[in-house]
């Protein structure tokens, strides 16, 4: 079991206006790493794109390590690519995309038979749709939303921040957390069982804090991202930072050209004047 420190703001119990205290607070990543992950075909949908697929592995051994991320797995699934049928108002990750991301962080959630790890993806509402019907959602589409670990829903609370939403990511993250009191520190423990759940509560502490955010360029491979100032408006990926800087310089020569103009065509009305004179 693999701690990770989320948030502290005092080693020891503090009370803080009435009634209310403040505790020491880590999360624990308390899964284990499949063994040797695969796909299974995957089936088809009526529009003619993948509905459904699983991943197979062996149970695990080896714990889920957070001080070995090195990029966070929230933002890693969110950015992983879909393949959507727009006819159907659908969409689903790919299924090597998701097999790299369960090797490196554990399964999203996974069932048990025959001595076997099984992870079921299907395929729920896209992007495109969530935005358009959110307002008719019920608190049961956005559980089932959830349920099936969507891209989707949490692509759409990073990117809009829709109260709503990311009220309804917190409830049902909550219902899923383990805690419990940590007697030789006196801190509060949270007991996170799969990665789908972590990714939920990791992009639930960011959202909090302002940093979740939509890089500017419309070609960035990875557009969701967390800034490090309220005011930024790109990724550090270094063609984002030259596609920003090649904007700066074309808006300054732009801006620029057009004074040039109009000094010069100010300076040419004043030639005309004299000539006249």
């Amino acid at each position: 079991m693999v701690t990770q420190q989320v948030r502290s703001k005092t080693s020891s119990v503090e009370k803080k206006g009435q009634g209310t205290y403040v505790f020491h607070c880590v999360i624990k990543a308390d899964w284990q790493l499949p063994v040797e992950p695969e796909l299974e075909p995957a089936t088809r949908n009526l529009g003619g794109g993948v509905g459904e697929y699983r991943i197979l592995a062996g149970p695990g051994v080896v714990a889920a390590d957070p001080s070995r991320w090195r990029t966070p797995p929230h933002r890693v699934f969110v950015n992983l690519p879909a393949s959507a049928t727009p006819e159907l108002g659908t969409e689903i990750v790919e299924e090597k995309a998701l097999l790299g991301f369960s090797k490196r962080y554990g399964f999203l959630s996974n069932q048990t038979a025959n001595n076997r790890w099984i992870s079921k993806v299907e395929s729920s509402a896209s992007l495109e749709a969530i935005s358009q019907n959110i307002s008719a959602y019920t608190p049961v589409e956005f559980r089932e939303l959830l349920g099936a670990k969507s891209q989707a829903i949490l692509k759409y609370a990073w990117k809009s921040g829709d109260k709503r939403t990311v009220e309804e990511i917190a409830e049902y993250t909550s219902e899923s957390l383990r805690p419990h009191v940590d007697v030789a520190t006196g801190a509060v423990a949270i007991k996170v069982a799969d990665a789908w759940t972590m990714t939920c509560l990791l992009f639930l502490r960011d959202h909090a804090a302002g940093k979740t955010a939509v890089c500017a360029n419309p070609e960035c491979p990875a557009p969701y991202f967390l800034r490090s100032r309220k005011t930024q408006k790109i990724c550090e990926a270094g063609e984002c930072v030259a596609w920003a800087q090649r904007n700066y310089s074309l808006k300054w020569w732009r801006e620029n050209e057009s004074k040039a103009a109009k000094a010069k065509e100010q300076r040419e009305e004043g030639k005309r004047g004299k000539k006249w004179r």
